[in-house]
């Protein structure tokens, strides 16, 4: 009985770590459109190499699984407004890096905004 009981708490872990990994690509796939090769090399880099390089993150989110989700804004997004409050010019000169680390190690990114190619390291 006792390794009927291992062998299945073994397989629903196989199973548990096979799922994670599935949807861990699925992610990574949603997230393709805007990426970018100069950002595809921090993958598998530490998340202390990332920050030396970029600055310290705007906002971090840990995660339950031991994920943290660094969050880093550059450029601005300047309207100009006339006396009566409308928007004239609208400059969108700002790029959104979401980066996500476990264990230490980037595994992924996303990029939004107009000048994200101007902000690569």
């Amino acid at each position: 009985m006792d390794s009927t009981v291992r062998s299945l708490e073994a397989t629903v872990a196989r199973a548990q770590n096979e799922t994670s990994r599935a949807l861990d690509e699925s992610r990574r796939a949603a997230n393709r459109v805007g990426r970018n090769n100069l950002m595809d090399m921090w993958i598998g880099k530490t998340e202390q190499e990332f920050v030396r390089t970029w600055g310290p993150p705007d906002r971090v989110e840990n995660g339950a699984d031991g994920s943290r989700t660094l969050y880093l804004h550059r450029g601005e997004h300047v309207q100009g407004l006339n006396a009566y409050g409308h928007v004239v010019s609208d400059v969108n000169n700002r790029c959104d890096i979401t980066v996500l680390t476990m264990d230490g190690y980037v595994r992924d990114y996303a990029m939004q905004g107009a000048t994200c190619a101007q902000h690569l390291r």
